[in-house]
């Protein structure tokens, strides 16, 4: 197994063999940077809307563009064998994840793989605290138009676009801490 395990798609042979893959939403390439090296045969490609990644400094096979995923990207269509995208529960209205993922989509290699990983934030197991800081952050993601619940919805989309064999795995986190902690907190 390699250093890092920055992905839970069923891909590490594919990579140690040399695939294309795409970070959607890369911010500044961290996932990119660390996946290049442990998977030197791999060409990684990182997008952001923002071009907080390094430009002069990189590996070989790291390649960074300036797109929104909500519009068409600058690579081939079918050119990615495995596209990771995390965390963009924060950046995107309903609206635009379908656009986003119908992208992914069209950019993926017949019998690829698309990796999202996302956040819920509909916690579990909060106290009086917990549950009123819960509730103004739902409701702020709702202000914004974003989907405080797109990690429920997240197999529809897939499945709306044409992905099959769509696996959700749910990593339920513990946000209510016991004794002296938790009374003062939650």
């Amino acid at each position: 197994m390699h250093k890092s395990r920055n992905y839970q798609a069923p891909v590490e042979e594919a990579l140690t063999k040399g695939i294309n893959v795409l970070d959607s939403g890369c911010g500044p390439g961290t996932w990119v940077f660390e996946m290049a090296e442990d998977f030197p045969a791999s060409q990684f490609y990182g997008v952001d809307i923002v071009p907080t990644f390094p430009e002069s400094i990189k590996p070989k096979n790291v390649t960074f563009n300036v797109a929104n995923i909500t519009e068409p990207l600058p690579y081939p269509d079918a050119h990615f064998d495995y596209i990771y995208q995390r965390l963009m529960i924060f950046s995107l209205t309903k609206e635009q994840w379908q656009l986003a993922i119908r992208e992914l989509v069209r950019k993926l290699r017949p019998g690829g793989t698309i990796e999202l990983m996302e956040a819920d934030c509909h916690w579990t197991n909060m106290g009086p605290l917990a549950q009123i800081l819960n509730k103004a952050i739902i409701d702020l993601f709702i202000f914004r138009g974003l989907v405080p619940d797109v990690s429920e919805k997240m197999g529809t989309y897939c499945e709306d676009h044409g992905l099959r064999n769509v696996h959700i795995v749910r990593h339920r986190l513990t946000i209510n801490h016991g004794g002296r902690i938790g009374a003062l907190h939650w």
